[in-house]
């Protein structure tokens, strides 16, 4: 007769059981050798097997491309160890050979103290992976006539309006030292329309110059970045430096591109609003991922609760910050205090 304490162990094992095979996942588990000791109908399917054609002892040689299997084994051994891993992503294998990206989420299992082996969840990242291709290279192009619309816009301010403004700034000067008698009140008038048009001048070239990320395509995203934060400190006395951390490296040209456009914005918004005396542009290269954080000592604003109420407080350019984040799937984060000065930080996978 088998006991109740047996019989509900039993059940309970029986209600698992039924749960896992009805989750729309593959779900494991693995023995302290590395051995699969259960693996669900979905996990089957995956990987080509039935369980009548299942091999003696699968293990994650039979599942793990031979490129991945080392660190696979070292990941295994790390969670028998007690070292927390929240997911790896593998390249995996199928019985017919063929090879799929797949993301796990395991931990270890124990009874008692004792550690029993490790369980988890994987997930095929194909569909994603396609998504996410998919969505790069919509990136890409939307980035690509982004710029070719600045660069047009840049052409013709510098073509069309810059140079009448220029001719107009000759015209006040050559009108000021004719030959026709003028009072000297009007010619002091004429002094100073002289000066509003080159300072108008000297804004339209700035424009320009924001608008076409010179510095970017010739010198690169680094020295880019350095020249942005010298010519704030130039124009406005702004005590701007730059630093970077980890080791840097080359980004794809969308994640130039935008990091670059969130760090030009950032430092816009501090040159218009912030009355700083200090800003820094700081740059962190991690593995896979770069985060920039631009903070100044100026004097911050309230940040409401919900960002998208951003445009009704006139922060455009702290939303036009997050959308670009948003486009490289990125994260965006804004800190600031009345009188404590505001910090932007962007991290996106590059």
């Amino acid at each position: 007769m088998v006991s109740s304490a047996k019989y509900e162990s039993v059940a309970h094992e029986g209600r698992y059981r039924d749960l896992v095979e009805s989750l729309p996942h593959t779900m494991f588990e693995m023995d302290t050798r590395g051995r699969f000791t259960f693996a669900n109908n979905n996990a089957l399917v995956l990987f080509g097997y039935t369980r009548d054609n299942l091999p003696s002892e699968l293990d994650l040689s039979h599942v793990i491309e031979h490129s991945d299997l080392s660190r696979a084994r070292r990941d295994f051994r790390g969670l028998l160890a007690g070292r927390k891993t929240t997911s790896a992503e593998y390249k995996a294998r199928k019985k017919n050979g063929s090879t799929l990206p797949i993301i796990v989420f395991p931990s270890a299992v124990f009874r008692g103290e004792r550690c029993v082996g490790v369980r988890g969840i994987a997930i095929d990242l194909t569909h994603q992976i396609r998504l996410r291709n998919a969505a790069r290279s919509i990136i890409l192009q939307t980035a690509t006539a982004q710029e070719k619309e600045r660069r047009r816009i840049a052409r013709d301010l510098h073509d069309d309006t810059a140079q009448e403004l220029a001719a107009l700034s000759l015209q006040i000067d050559a009108t000021t030292r004719g030959e026709e008698k003028l009072s000297p009140a009007t010619i002091e008038r004429l002094h100073s329309l002289k000066t509003k048009t080159d300072s108008i001048l000297e804004g339209i070239a700035r424009i320009c110059m924001e608008l076409r990320s010179y510095a970017l395509e010739q010198f690169g995203f680094v020295p880019a970045l350095e020249l942005l934060t010298a010519e704030l400190k130039d124009e406005t006395g702004i005590n701007a430096h730059i630093r970077i951390t980890g080791t840097e490296r080359r980004l794809s040209y969308e994640a130039d591109l935008v990091l670059f456009r969130i760090a030009q914005e950032a430092l816009a918004n501090i040159r218009r609003h912030s009355q700083a005396t200090k800003a820094v542009l700081a740059i962190r290269f991690k593995k896979d991922v770069v985060r920039i954080t631009v903070s100044d000592n100026g004097k911050g604003f309230q940040v409401p609760e919900i960002l998208m109420d951003l445009p009704d407080l006139g922060k455009l350019g702290l939303i036009n910050m997050q959308e670009r984040a948003n486009l490289l799937g990125g994260t965006f984060k804004v800190r600031s205090e009345l009188g404590s000065g505001a910090t932007v930080v962007v991290e996106i996978q590059a």
